[in-house]
């Protein structure tokens, strides 16, 4: 609750940088900073400095959505980057939006209504896991159909992934 201030230094080894830009492939510009949180909230009241959004060219061209379980969001990976979506996502050179929630994935109506009204990305990775277990089966179709229904509603022509391991 306490707010503080976290220092972002330009990197002076520039030639290095592009060498791993290059040879990794990696996804966004070599100038753009990505401030990677654990689950935690986070607000950011200022930015000071040489800071600037970042232009469109430095960007991925696609965004997916990852909406899951604790596999999803995460919780077991060591650092922000190590988590399923992230890499994935840097693999097929996409930005990512991760929604996994920890013992929550339930795909409750409103969270299903709140991702259909998103604009901000291209495809979908819905994770029906480890969260439904020892649901009942008619639940677990309603509630997965009526995600599936309102995503394709708003967005009929974006791609859906789902993976499921238990049903």
């Amino acid at each position: 609750n306490t707010p503080r201030k976290i220092r972002f230094v330009a990197s002076p080894e520039t030639e290095f940088l592009d060498i791993v830009h290059k040879g990794f492939n990696k996804p966004f510009s070599k100038n753009v900073v990505r401030i990677l949180c654990d689950g935690k909230p986070i607000v950011i009241h200022s930015v000071e400095g040489n800071a600037r959004p970042p232009k469109k060219d430095e960007l991925p061209d696609k965004t997916i959505l990852f909406s899951g379980s604790s596999i999803t969001h995460g919780v077991s990976a060591v650092l922000g980057n190590l988590n399923w979506p992230f890499v994935l996502s840097e693999r097929l050179k996409v930005d990512e939006i991760n929604l996994g929630f920890p013992d929550g994935c339930r795909f409750q109506h409103e969270m299903a209504d709140y991702i259909a009204t998103r604009q901000d990305y291209d495809a979908i990775f819905l994770e029906i896991g480890i969260n439904f277990f020892g649901e009942d089966n008619a639940i677990i179709k309603e509630r997965v159909l009526y995600m599936l229904n309102a995503l394709r509603k708003n967005h009929p022509d974006k791609y859906i992934f789902c993976t499921y391991m238990f049903y």
